[in-house]
């Protein structure tokens, strides 16, 4: 269960957190207020023992009869619940197939290296368009030392499950798009020296699972 959503009742309700994925606030969010009550929850969950197994978890299994197996680095342990929250399902097994998607889009962010250009007024481009639908610029962190006014560029995107291996979005195309709205932006820089390093690709929509007894899907 990913670190989310954690609600102020935690200490109220006595509830026991364990996390298959530490996931922090994106830093392209840029959202100070958002990154300080993640940290404070952390603190909070850890002090006061409502994270019994911390980052030690690899996988968990869940089984029938209210238990779940809990696989940690170098040994598994099985813990019974009266009530259980899922927020992911990311790295638990025996879980029933999901029936559907909130959300069946993706938000896409495909990581650009600036190699020229790299200093410019610009924090960021939008466009009209799902496909790199703006492009944010962040000071770059390939470079040794404080550069805060060389940046690199990130290029977001919103697209469907079925189009994630189409060509025509792919990250080949989302950079041809980026270097044609920098352009348009009067951001001078050679094509060739704008390279895609990487892509993240992040569900904007939960799983739907069906009803499941003493289990509840957030």
């Amino acid at each position: 269960m990913e670190q989310s959503k954690l609600s102020d009742t935690q200490g109220k309700t006595n509830a026991m957190l364990s996390i298959t994925s530490l996931n922090h606030p994106h830093f392209l969010d840029n959202d100070r207020e958002l990154i300080e009550e993640w940290e404070d929850h952390c603190a909070f969950l850890s002090l006061h023992g409502f994270l019994p197994f911390a980052d030690k978890i690899r996988s968990m299994r869940f089984l029938e009869d209210n238990t779940m197996r809990i696989v940690l680095r170098n040994t598994f342990v099985s813990v019974s619940f009266n009530k259980l929250v899922i927020f992911s399902p990311e790295k638990i097994e025996g879980l029933p197939a999901p029936i559907g998607r909130t959300n069946t889009k993706y938000k896409v962010i495909d990581w650009i290296d600036m190699r020229a250009g790299m200093t410019h007024e610009h924090e960021w481009i939008k466009s009209t368009t799902d496909f790199v639908n703006c492009i944010l610029f962040y000071p770059s962190k390939r470079l040794d030392g404080h550069h805060p006014n060389k940046k690199d560029a990130a290029a977001i995107s919103y697209i469907e499950e079925d189009k994630l291996n189409n060509v025509e979005w792919s990250d080949s195309y989302a950079r041809l798009k980026a270097i044609s709205m920098m352009k348009e932006a009067g951001i001078k820089v050679p094509a060739y020296k704008i390279e895609t390093s990487h892509r993240e690709i992040i569900p904007l929509g939960k799983y739907i699972y069906p009803e499941v007894d003493s289990v509840e899907f957030k």
